[in-house]
């Protein structure tokens, strides 16, 4: 049987992620009897993404669930232990279509529930030139991307990145903006930069600010704008009760841009039989299957 190491031993930290608030996302919010229902959000997307310099049609499916987690390994717990730490897991798909292949990229965030902060987030590229992997630890003082590219000049290895106050990943803010203390019009944060890729590239935490607005068009959306070194990032929510500010389009500073289709509520991970096939969403183009 193979033996776990604790992930944090791993990378040269043994504390545990700090527990202390140090965001500003609502925790209300994340704690909401919502999350404990057994079920999960499961959503579609209409994507356009940049590729190649070209914006690409494809399609999105993000999920969020409540999970219990290892804390010293930050995976899911298998018994549910009292140590164990309840998380929100924030899944994101990406299927986009370019030319006679298909990149298939997800990227997962972890967020506590008691503290709104995101300790890991993994990443998986896969398309036919080959494969990418990251993994992002968040710490009080440090962020480590260990990865392992199929690009020569990357290859195997690790970046450590030095940190004052708690680090955001830019994958992450579809979640956390949800839960964004609508009280303040203006938040300041630490963003670590896209993890989307096939290449590591050079990957930076800079400062970025948060604004919030009504939407001015329709009562019950909520914009925001996300201004960082890169651009702007525009999202508007649903703040209707029964939608809980879910994301119903954002515009990425690069011009990428996600329209919602459709949501659904469901313990999918109990759907797996021929006939829950029936369940899919309807609007999958074929060609995202390649």
């Amino acid at each position: 049987m193979a033996r776990l190491v604790p992930l944090l031993a791993l990378i040269g930290f043994t504390t545990v992620f700090a527990q202390t608030k140090t965001t500003p996302f609502d925790a209300a919010w994340f704690q909401h009897s919502r999350w404990n229902d057994n079920k999960a959000e499961v959503f579609q997307y209409r994507t356009l993404e940049k590729k190649y310099d070209a914006l690409r049609s494809g399609t999105a499916t993000w999920i969020v669930v409540k999970e219990n987690h290892v804390p010293d390994y930050y995976v899911k717990s298998e018994n549910n232990a009292p140590s164990s730490v309840p998380m929100l897991k924030f899944v994101q798909i990406y299927d986009t279509p370019t030319g006679i292949y298909t990149y298939h990229q997800e990227i997962i965030s972890f967020v506590r529930q008691d503290t709104q902060t995101v300790p890991r987030s993994t990443f998986s590229s896969q398309e036919w030139c080959g494969l990418t992997f990251k993994d992002l630890i968040l710490l009080p003082t440090k962020a480590v991307l260990e990865f392992n590219s199929y690009w020569e000049k990357e290859g195997l290895g690790s970046l450590t990145f030095e940190t004052k106050t708690p680090v955001i990943p830019y994958n992450a803010l579809p979640l956390l903006i949800r839960a964004l203390a609508v009280g303040k019009k203006e938040f300041r944060i630490q963003l670590f930069d896209d993890l989307i890729s096939n290449k590591v590239g050079k990957p930076a935490i800079q400062e970025a600010t948060l604004s919030l607005r009504p939407n001015g068009k329709k009562k019950n959306l909520l914009d925001i704008e996300v201004k960082h070194p890169k651009g702007v990032d525009h999202f508007s929510i649903d703040t209707d009760k029964d939608k809980f500010n879910q994301v119903v389009s954002w515009k990425k500073w690069d011009g990428s841009s996600y329209e919602l289709v459709e949501m659904k509520r469901i313990d999918y991970w109990n759907r797996h039989g021929v006939e829950d096939e029936a369940l899919r969403f309807k609007s999958f183009p074929a060609d995202t299957k390649n």
